[in-house]
């Protein structure tokens, strides 16, 4: 098992479309206090968090053979972010704040609380090109540094920095339409 621990995502991906119930355990592991962490901020209610996280693991184990996976971690967190959106506009409860702009550095004028803009916000970040937005939900959804993120992309912190800022300015402008 502590071999397991060590190996990378990519690594228990494929032993988990391979049937590997193990592989899966260390996944599971490894993603689902971080998973739960998210999806509580995402909802404010303990219940949905857990019930979000459960049902995002199930749905993995049971589509594995169909779901294809490049970054298991972005994808992990993608799901919780979706899944959380999609409860509150299920329920039509949504009075959640649009946390992928809780934290950032320059304010995005008036973004509101409603499905509409949530939804609008969500095809401004869907629209970034593929990189920019690996950057910005790097750094706004799993809140790495702008280091941590230059050392995993192997990029320059400057261009770090700059695909943010243009990530910025491009969400602003879809958002301000």
């Amino acid at each position: 098992m502590a071999m397991e621990l060590l190996q990378s995502d990519a690594d228990l991906w494929r032993l988990i479309k391979q049937e590997n119930q193990k592989a899966f355990d260390v996944l599971f592991g490894r993603y689902w206090k971080p998973m739960f962490y998210w999806a509580l901020k995402l909802t404010n209610q303990k219940d949905i968090a857990q019930t979000i996280v459960q049902d995002i693991f199930i749905t993995l184990w049971e589509r594995k053979a169909e779901i294809s996976i490049d970054n298991v971690e972005a994808y992990l967190f993608k799901a919780v972010k979706f899944q959380s959106y999609k409860y509150y506009r299920d329920n039509q409860q949504f009075n959640l704040s649009i946390s992928e702009v809780d934290h950032l550095e320059e304010p995005i004028e008036e973004v509101a609380e409603d499905d509409e803009r949530v939804e609008k916000l969500n095809r401004a970040v869907d629209a970034l090109p593929e990189k920019c937005r690996e950057i910005f939900v790097m750094r706004k959804i799993h809140d790495f540094s702008i280091e941590q993120i230059a050392a995993q992309l192997g990029l320059s912190p400057q261009t770090v920095k700059n695909q943010i800022g243009k990530a910025f300015k491009q969400i602003r402008t879809s958002i301000d339409v």
